[in-house]
């Protein structure tokens, strides 16, 4: 709905910057669309419609800032994307990695969620081991991981 991007873009516009997100359900994608233009900042904002598994692979980049909120099971085929399309010294910021506490504690509420759990407790350590990215988990929140590109 374009919550975190409003954030996001009141930190950005002073200093001239750009926001491209990508929304993939229509509801929310035209319900940001009216924040925005509602904000006054529709024109600093790129809202894309579509799947980010297909759009973010066409993103020509560069970036200096990546917010990653997308479905969690997917952090790490995005992650590879991302560190392309990433400015040395930039950051990324994946949200929601404990997976309402999941990732640490193993107790899965659904069936469904544990290739998820899974697949970011890898993400948690692919980033922590990378040879391109410093990386910490701060565990406010849901936890957030702060990678900064080398």
């Amino acid at each position: 709905m374009g919550y975190s991007t409003l954030w996001l873009a009141k930190a950005v516009m002073p200093q001239g910057g750009k926001i491209t997100t990508i929304e993939i359900n229509r509801p929310r994608y035209e319900m940001a669309s009216k924040y925005f233009s509602r904000a006054g900042v529709e024109k600093e904002i790129n809202l894309v419609f579509g799947d980010a598994r297909e759009i973010l692979f066409d993103l020509p980049g560069p970036y200096d800032f990546i917010f990653l909120d997308a479905a969690k099971g997917k952090y790490v085929e995005f992650l590879s994307k991302c560190i392309d399309i990433l400015e040395p010294g930039g950051l990324l910021i994946a949200e929601d990695v404990f997976m309402r506490g999941m990732v640490i504690t193993g107790d899965i509420d659904k069936r469904r969620n544990k290739t998820a759990m899974l697949r970011l407790r890898d993400y948690l350590k692919i980033v922590s081991s990378h040879p391109q990215l410093n990386t910490v988990v701060i565990p406010i929140g849901d936890g957030l991981a702060i990678s900064t590109k080398t």
